[in-house]
């Protein structure tokens, strides 16, 4: 695209223009992009904890010194998988400008050690569909968006739950792996992230561990976020996913700059979301994930 300027060097005036861009299209379902937030000061939070970090980056689109565009990058190396946060553009040239960020992100090697690339987007963002088509991505199944509001925390039930501790890691492993083969995390791969902002929460029946929740705040965000539930098939409904859920955030709550918890659920999965929806959380829209492999890297 003529006259197209793209740059990593983000200093804070264009970090500030940056996310008050992102969030005006946030507010639009045809442009949302599922991984930013909503509002400047979280997006801003989000870009900052991007700018220090390695596998992470915020490339900016200028045309006569005005933003049209911006695209955030996050690979994990260990995964060897990039979330794409974006591309997100604006006016008539958006196809030229979002194709020009991708191959940016490409040229300078910000990709180059993920295997797979990953999209998550509002299901109304047909530009993004076109996008998707158009460099081999393959949409997956749907996800409902839900997000439990601060003001709601009084109708969580006061539950409790124990935290995984080392003795418990195995067991906790196997059970997500058996729940969730092949996803993006494996239950090693949680275990080596838990720490201040990621934690496990668990249940047993007698010795057996047959239902955990995995919680987490990132670094720079207003919510918080439920990553994954999951209950052994022969203890389901007996109310614990509702315990987990509570306890999970109930103590995502306890950090002052959380203004909510959100998660993503099959959108198929009625009778989840019929659980969150009990809980206080309101189904905000139906997202659209879509995945690329790249065969040789």
């Amino acid at each position: 695209m003529a006259g197209l300027r793209l740059t990593q060097q983000v200093d804070a005036p264009l970090l500030d223009a940056a996310a008050a861009f992102v969030a005006r299209l946030q507010s639009c379902p045809e442009d949302t992009i599922a991984y930013f937030g909503e509002t400047v000061e979280d997006i801003r939070g989000q870009m900052l904890a991007f700018a220090p970090h390695p596998e992470r980056a915020v490339i900016v689109a200028l045309a006569d010194g005005q933003i049209v565009g911006v695209l955030g990058v996050d690979v994990d190396a260990e995964l060897r998988r990039a979330w794409l946060y974006g591309p997100l553009a604006a006016g008539v040239d958006w196809h030229s400008t979002a194709d020009a960020l991708y191959s940016y992100a490409h040229d300078y090697g910000l990709l180059s050690e993920a295997r797979e690339h990953e999209l998550f987007v509002s299901i109304a963002h047909t530009n993004m569909a076109a996008f998707a088509a158009r460099h081999g991505f393959t949409a997956r199944g749907a996800e409902a968006s839900l997000r439990l509001e601060r003001a709601a925390l009084n109708r969580l039930p006061h539950s409790e739950a124990d935290v995984l501790g080392a003795a418990d890691h195995e067991a906790f492993a196997a059970l997500h792996d058996t729940i969730f083969p092949g996803t993006y995390y494996s239950g090693q791969e949680i275990v080596a992230r838990l720490g201040e902002r990621d934690r496990v929460f668990v249940h047993r029946s007698g010795e057996a561990l047959d239902g955990y929740i995995y919680a987490k705040l990132d670094p720079g965000a207003e919510s918080g976020y439920i990553d994954f539930l999951g209950v052994a098939e022969d203890a389901r409904q007996r109310g614990i996913g509702r315990r987990l859920v509570a306890a999970a955030a109930r103590w995502l709550f306890t950090f002052v700059e959380a203004k909510a918890v959100e998660l993503t659920v099959n959108a198929a999965n009625t009778g989840a979301i019929a659980l969150y929806q009990q809980l206080g959380f309101t189904l905000k829209q139906t997202l659209q994930p879509y995945r690329k492999s790249n065969q040789g890297v």
